[in-house]
């Protein structure tokens, strides 16, 4: 994102003078030589230990990590698929409406980083690949460069195991002995993973019958 945006160079220092605090306990001769190369001046192991922020934000954080996922699996999939990383293509993301408003509202860096030329969020054309990730479907245009017969037979294998998948959370759930001794906590862990899969299960129907 620092390459995207540019003028940087003040919250990257920052970051790295944290880290490498937080790292010198487990390595100080490295971080401390780190230190110094970097020109921070002083001594590393006599520095303040670093402290949260009082704007640090929980959510801010969530949203960076959804978009750090979303990127990281896209680039993931092109490897897969065998895209140059170079290569812009197009793309699509149906997801949530609270991280599809979060991608539209840094679509720059997105696209930039997931190497689109432009991304659609409300569905995908007939003839793209398609991977599901959690409650999100990412669409690249491959242009014919991908296997589709392949395509069809990994998404029938993932169909397979997520529905086994599936089955086995509704008879955990479904295990009364189970669900009155397990922590509430848990339990709710369960449902919201089952509720998940079966978001990629249709997603992955819809995979199949498309072709």
């Amino acid at each position: 994102i620092a390459k995207v945006e540019g003028d940087k160079k003040d919250i990257l220092s920052y970051i790295l003078q944290t880290v490498l605090k937080l790292w010198h306990p487990f390595m100080p001769f490295v971080t401390e030589h780190i230190w110094k190369t970097a020109g921070f001046g002083g001594l590393l192991i006599i520095s303040e230990w670093p402290a949260p922020s009082p704007s640090s934000s929980a959510p801010q954080s969530a949203s960076f990590d959804h978009l750090r996922y979303i990127i990281t699996e896209t680039r993931r999939f092109r490897a897969e698929l065998g895209i140059e990383p170079a290569k812009l293509i197009e793309g699509a993301l149906v997801t949530t409406s609270d991280i599809r408003d979060l991608v539209r509202a840094n679509e720059p860096i997105v696209k930039h980083l997931a190497r689109y030329t432009s991304i659609a969020h409300e569905s995908i054309p007939a003839g793209w690949v398609t991977m599901i990730s959690g409650a999100t479907t990412i669409g690249l245009n491959a242009s014919g460069a991908v296997d589709a017969e392949a395509e069809r037979a990994k998404a029938q294998k993932e169909l397979t195991d997520t529905q086994r998948y599936v089955s086995a959370l509704n008879q955990q759930l479904a295990n009364q002995e189970f669900t009155s001794k397990a922590p509430a906590s848990v339990v709710e862990g369960m449902k919201a993973k089952r509720e998940i899969a079966e978001v990629a299960l249709k997603a992955l129907e819809m995979k199949i019958k498309k072709g």
